[in-house]
């Protein structure tokens, strides 16, 4: 039978914050300028650019989400396009087909 030890969950949960936190406070001594030149202003919007600069550079993202979030202004909105029209979109980041 299998049965969860909660209490050793919440140790680790709690190691694995302690952790994040240190590696944070690393990176951010390690890095204090470092700042994202990805252009946004909500979450969704980050994720999406996120994704995109993993194709090409930052620059070319921030231009060619302006025509993306102009056309489909919302993560909603973004659900119902159809794949070709996103493609037509991002091609310039080296996504769609080709």
């Amino acid at each position: 039978m299998y049965t969860i030890d909660r209490a050793k969950e919440k140790r680790e949960t709690d190691d694995e914050k302690t952790e994040s936190k240190f590696n944070y406070r690393r990176l951010e001594k390690e890095y204090p300028l470092a700042d994202c030149t990805l252009d946004y202003d909500e979450a969704w919007k980050l994720l999406v650019s996120v994704r995109l600069a993993a194709q090409c550079t930052d620059a070319r993202v921030n231009v060619v989400v302006k025509d993306l979030f102009g056309k489909y202004p919302s993560p909603q909105a973004l659900a119902q396009a159809s794949v070709e029209e996103i493609e037509e979109i991002v091609r310039p980041c080296g996504l769609g087909a080709s």
